[in-house]
């Protein structure tokens, strides 16, 4: 298997273990719509972006596998941080050292790694977002 292919497998599986969460998908307007790497405008907010997907094969005379890195961006127009932070705490608690099915890999460990909120300006209409930013770290083992 190769690095590309370890890349897709975690998405996918992340993908299917957040999209498959109801008290996830309830925090949003449209469910599991609201959470992907292209997400329509008129979705609306909040929403999960599955951003910055980065892998790495490791391997050796007894393991064979890819260490991958993935950053989850929560977006949010609510005043404050609460919403961004509840949905990020929602987030941690599905995949944070959880047990998941990892397309053609065997998952060792799935760890976050970072966590950290702030605002930003939406240049297009001047609207504040509240984002919250996840960083896992995903190691598996090829099948």
């Amino acid at each position: 298997m190769t690095t590309d292919n370890a890349l897709w497998d975690v998405q996918t599986a992340l993908y299917a273990r957040l999209t498959g969460s109801t008290a996830l998908t309830s925090l949003f307007p449209r469910g599991a719509e609201n959470i992907g790497d292209h997400i329509l405008e008129e979705t609306g907010y909040p929403r999960v972006t599955i951003g910055t997907v980065q892998s790495r094969p490791l391997g050796g005379a007894a393991f064979s596998g890819n260490e991958t890195t993935v950053e989850l961006e929560v977006f949010s127009r609510a005043m404050g941080m609460k919403e961004a932070r509840v949905i990020m705490a929602e987030i941690i608690a599905l995949l944070h050292e959880a047990d998941f099915t990892v397309p053609h890999r065997t998952l060792v460990e799935c760890r976050l790694v970072a966590a950290k909120t702030a605002i930003a300006a939406a240049p297009a209409d001047n609207q504040v977002f509240r984002t919250g930013r996840l960083r896992f770290r995903i190691l598996t083992e090829n099948d």
